[in-house]
């Protein structure tokens, strides 16, 4: 390979670059809570849905 990047690759690596933009500005769930929330799933102490931060 030259190194250099296709036009496809060049589209991805836009593509995460305005995601991760966008979620640095915009709203979101952190892991955790929403890890915590499926893991209660099924169980008597099952959490509600986490929300927006």
């Amino acid at each position: 390979m030259d190194g250099a990047v296709s036009p496809a690759d060049a589209d991805t690596l836009a593509d995460i670059s305005a995601g991760m933009a966008e979620a640095d500005e915009g709203d979101f769930v952190p892991h955790e809570e929403v890890e915590a929330w499926l893991r209660s799933w099924g169980t008597p102490n099952e959490l509600p849905p986490p929300r927006w931060k």
